[in-house]
């Protein structure tokens, strides 16, 4: 409904479902870095001990442009491991309620709990799309040094992805929070 007094049947005839827009939750998207046990998930400075080649089935990965300087511009790629983090909000309420499936809440359940179900995968795959389109216009060398400008191009192209899709959504931050080379090459770099 739009602002101002409405004259409304009681719950749970009408219901009203208070949508909070200040709230920014946060979604870590860990599926382009390479395998951990828990072990190493828990320790704080992980040594880059390499155990066997690069798994594709196990192991996340991005592909990057191939640097100029080989004389194979753009013909080859090379590979890096992130992990991104996403901020995020809701900017149209209406939109987000007309937009964003939402299953039933639970009795006591706040209203981004129940959405979070949709939106977290939504997001996960919007995103991910957004970093390969995005990281195959870096060299291995910009992405390891310019993680900055690298998430605003994804931030830029996950917003224009959401608004294209009317969702209400709005990204409040993309951080890399980081980008290495493979642990395979190590030696190498």
């Amino acid at each position: 409904l739009k602002p101002g007094l409405k004259f409304a049947f009681p719950e749970p005839i009408s219901e009203v479902i208070k949508i909070p827009v200040q709230k920014i939750q946060t979604l870590t998207l860990e599926s382009f870095w390479y395998f951990e046990t828990e072990q190493e998930k828990l320790s704080r400075s992980t040594p880059r001990v390499v155990v066997g080649p690069l798994n594709p089935l196990r192991d996340g990965y991005c592909l990057t442009r191939n640097d100029s300087e080989t004389g194979l511009a753009e013909t080859d790629y090379n590979i890096v491991h992130s992990r991104w983090s996403i901020t995020y909000k809701i900017k149209s309420p209406v939109a987000f309620f007309e937009t964003i499936y939402m299953r039933q809440r639970n009795p006591g359940e706040d209203f981004l709990d129940a959405a979070v179900d949709t939106v977290e995968p939504l997001l996960n795959s919007l995103a991910a799309n957004a970093i390969v389109s995005t990281m195959v216009n870096y060299s291995i060398d910009d992405a390891v040094r310019a993680k900055s400008d690298i998430a605003v191009d994804v931030k830029n192209v996950l917003q224009r992805k959401l608004d294209e899709i009317g969702s209400g959504l709005e990204i409040d931050a993309v951080r890399a929070d980081r980008i290495v080379w493979p642990r395979q090459v190590d030696e190498a770099f």
